[in-house]
């Protein structure tokens, strides 16, 4: 029962931003034998991090949560969640 509830609170923590837990995209010439645009996203996925990488694309768990919960548009996500990235 503990161990269940850990993860809950772990998977919680990360969707709510508490901790943050980063996916990080690999770089399109990384991507092996298909284009970046028709990629499966496992593919795409260098790594989950504890903090954005510099040399890559990289979004929050908690900002990918957001996304899936809100209607924004294109141009909202680009300022929101891109514009904002170390990258």
């Amino acid at each position: 029962m503990l161990n269940g509830q850990k993860r809950t609170i772990a998977i919680y923590r990360a969707l709510k931003g508490t901790d943050e837990v980063w996916y990080v995209a690999k770089n399109e010439d990384e991507v092996l034998n298909s284009s970046f645009e028709n990629s499966k996203l496992e593919d795409l996925l260098e790594e989950i991090a504890g903090g954005q990488d510099t040399e890559r694309l990289s979004i929050k768990r908690s900002d990918v949560w957001d996304l899936e919960q809100n209607d924004y548009d294109e141009e909202e996500i680009k300022e929101k969640f891109f514009y904002t990235t170390l990258y």
